[in-house]
């Protein structure tokens, strides 16, 4: 999960297109208010994805954990 993270908190800096694949931009010289309004846009998007892995992430390890108390409960009711 921590890898993920690195992976893409960098991309926070650069505009993202809408459309997949995704190409990250950053244009040359200054922004303008337009442009730096889709560098926001696209940090914001970037965040909710990172929340959405992480929340995915920790839902499969609950149902790991869950999956392997169960099995770790029937082993001991059958000794």
């Amino acid at each position: 999960m921590v890898a993920h993270e690195k992976l893409h908190l960098p991309l926070r800096n650069f505009i993202r297109t809408k459309t997949k694949p995704y190409i990250f931009y950053l244009p040359k010289g200054s922004m303008d208010e337009i442009l730096d309004k889709k560098r926001q846009e696209s940090q914001i998007e970037i965040d909710k994805e990172l929340e959405e892995f992480k929340r995915d992430c920790q839902r499969e390890l609950d149902l790991l954990d869950d999956n392997t108390t169960n099995i770790n409960d029937d082993d001991n009711e059958t000794i």
